[in-house]
């Protein structure tokens, strides 16, 4: 599967990962959960609800450029 998060949506998806986790902790609820999905997406670069919806935020950032590897 390519990667389809751009870094910015990385870095949204990282800080909000971490304030949903520190709230759950402090209010005892499963809502950290979502968090820890957030943080896997971020580290990974991939987001399957993204996929399914044939969405992206990454642009030629994300794609590897074959023309120069062939050099």
């Amino acid at each position: 599967m390519k990667k389809n998060l751009a870094t910015w949506d990385r870095w949204c998806r990282i800080i909000i990962g971490i304030v949903i986790m520190a709230y759950a902790i402090y209010d005892s609820n499963w809502w950290w959960l979502l968090g820890v999905a957030l943080l896997f997406n971020a580290f990974t670069g991939r987001c399957l609800a993204y996929r399914v919806l044939g969405l992206s935020t990454c642009q030629t950032s994300c794609r590897v450029d074959t023309e120069s590897k062939k050099s």
